[in-house]
């Protein structure tokens, strides 16, 4: 919530304006109703136009030859490095940190410089860590195969995850494999958010059977594209090596491990990664068609 000069509600319904007058600085609008004048700035109208822009990079398994990667001093020491970290996890969706101390405190310390940590109830074991670019694989889809890509863009299912004795968790409303942004005038509204979890998959709830049958066809080519070999990147997590990623973006997994280890992470909430990337890569003007 911030504040405004003038309530919304108290705009009259049938606002109109009466004259339009451009300058070389910017526009006059003359108003029907009240008779006053407002002036825009030029400049502040185009940067209304569109969000700020960032470019996202598709991967594949060839990214194990060189993925992102930045050092765990860069980051601790200024803003500055924390803009470079930010930037890398947004445009790739994942990047390594290198040279953290091996503990619980300083992996803490590292995930704080983004934002708060959030509590969680899932626990982490298994053997190498295997990343592939949902992203990537949805733009895949969408070439490939239209109605499937469309069928998880529009079709929800519900999730929940019940394999721990001691904690259920049933979210309130079901959504699309596949989220995307909103649309902007000449532009494709690419992916935003993926949600693909097998095991945490609950019963389709669908009326129309023609929706039913093309709900089960579309994750046929969705999984056929994620299991490519080329698609999946398998790295062996190291001590001294965080891997961040982008939980809307990656999907992840573990082979099987045998012998003892010990894990460490943490998540914290989008919206405040999202806030901490653009307030430290956008200026005041450009983040202000966003509020």
């Amino acid at each position: 919530m911030h504040d405004k000069a003038k309530l919304s509600t108290k705009v009259p319904e049938d606002i109109a304006a009466k004259e339009f007058r451009p300058e070389e600085k910017g526009l006059y609008v003359y108003w029907a109703n009240d008779g006053h004048e407002s002036f825009f700035d030029w400049d502040w109208l185009q940067a209304r136009r569109a969000s700020p822009q960032f470019s996202i990079s598709f991967w594949d398994a060839s990214v194990r030859q060189n993925p992102p990667m930045i050092d765990y001093e860069t980051i601790m020491k200024s803003d500055d490095g924390v803009k470079e970290w930010t930037s890398l996890i947004r445009k790739w969706g994942f990047c390594f940190v290198d040279g953290c101390p091996v503990s619980g405190d300083a992996t803490r310390k590292l995930i704080e410089r983004i934002a708060f940590i959030r509590s969680t109830h899932y626990d982490g074991d298994g053997g190498s860590s295997l990343l592939v670019d949902g992203f990537r694989a949805a733009e895949i889809l969408r070439r490939e195969s239209p109605a499937a890509y469309e069928a998880l863009c529009r079709i929800k299912i519900r999730g929940h995850a019940s394999g721990n004795e001691d904690y259920k968790f049933i979210p309130e409303r079901s959504y699309p494999v596949l989220t995307k942004q909103e649309a902007e005038p000449g532009k494709e509204n690419r992916v935003l958010q993926i949600r693909w979890n097998n095991d945490d998959r609950a019963a389709l709830d669908a009326h129309d059977p023609c929706e039913v049958a093309a709900f089960y066809a579309a994750p046929r080519k969705w999984v056929g594209i994620l299991r490519q070999p080329n698609s999946e990147y398998w790295e062996q997590l190291r001590p001294g090596r965080p891997l961040i990623f982008d939980n809307w973006r990656v999907l992840h997994g573990r082979s099987a491990f045998t012998g003892q280890r010990e894990m460490c992470g943490g998540y914290t909430n989008m919206d405040d990664f999202i806030s901490r990337w653009k307030t430290l890569n956008f200026s005041k003007e450009q983040l202000e068609v966003s509020v």
